[in-house]
């Protein structure tokens, strides 16, 4: 249950929930119920069927004791079924999936809706598993009108994952740009997942080279400073981390008080990450 309490109000927080991989109760009942098949099931793991998405997200909502989340991300579409149905069955599912958050916004139970991925972002369009935001946006018009409400992605940005600002994959106008660019002209938010690279950027070079990088060395430790990367990240609207200790809640929180880096400054630091990624220096495997 999200538990409000002192002077924290429902207003204040923005509450996201992911939906797509599969419990295994939750889809045998639906299956035994008629509701879907088992066919929609890709993988045995995976679902992007209206029935499943919408009692997911009713599960989500019960669980944590609200009516209402701001944003329902569909969950690694692209990287689990689309190498799997294919391009045109992908896009059928997805324009189906996309109908049921508008009807879900509708009665009330999100605000806005997007995917959650970790390559479909970051790779070329040549990867079984890309995915144009371009279209994607023209599929949700096509679904919910202008007015609809696909609003949001969410990827990996790091030091060590910087395809979001760095890599001209997406298709825009007859142009193909950064994923930044593209979003900043769709009007879609960033959220920027992995900024630690799962812990393991903690313990890499990229920590070690950022240590020693005029425009980040004041920061006070190495999660501080690949945390200040991510955030600062052109189009990045925030920085996603997970915390299991207050000491890491508060470090973080800290954070908070410094600005972003300005683009130059920005420019600089990921050019010396680059640089010395080139060098061979290798951050993180993935």
């Amino acid at each position: 249950t999200v538990k409000q309490g002192g002077d924290i109000t429902r207003d204040m927080l923005l509450v996201s929930t992911k939906a797509g991989f599969t419990t295994p109760d939750l889809a045998a009942r639906l299956v035994k119920e008629g509701a879907m098949s088992g066919t929609d099931i890709v993988g045995q793991m995976h679902s992007l069927h209206p029935a499943y998405l919408t009692a997911s997200l009713d599960l989500s909502l019960d669980r944590m004791g609200l009516t209402t989340v701001d944003i329902l991300y569909l969950h690694n579409p692209g990287e689990v079924q689309q190498p799997v149905v294919g391009r045109p069955g992908f896009m059928a599912r997805l324009r189906a999936a996309f109908a049921a958050c508008e009807r879900a916004r509708s009665a009330g139970k999100l605000v806005h809706y997007g995917l959650a991925t970790w390559d479909s972002f970051r790779v070329p369009p040549s990867h079984p598993s890309f995915i144009a935001l371009e279209e994607v946006m023209a599929l949700a018009a096509e679904v919910g009108g202008q007015a609809h409400g696909f609003r949001w992605v969410q990827l990996p940005v790091s030091a060590d994952m910087p395809e979001a600002w760095s890599a001209p994959y997406q298709p825009l106008a007859g142009r193909n740009v950064t994923l930044v660019a593209a979003a900043r002209a769709l009007h879609v938010g960033l959220m920027a997942s992995g900024p630690l690279g799962q812990a393991q950027l903690l313990r890499g070079g990229a920590a070690a080279t950022l240590e020693h990088t005029p425009e980040v060395s004041g920061l006070s430790d190495s999660a501080s400073r690949l945390l200040q990367i991510a955030r600062s990240a052109p189009g990045v609207t925030t920085a996603l981390v997970g915390h299991k200790t207050r000491v890491h809640v508060e470090s973080n929180v800290r954070l908070a008080h410094y600005p972003r880096l300005p683009d130059a400054q920005f420019n600089a630091v990921a050019a010396g990450l680059a640089a010395e990624k080139g060098r061979g220096q290798a951050f993180h495997r993935r």
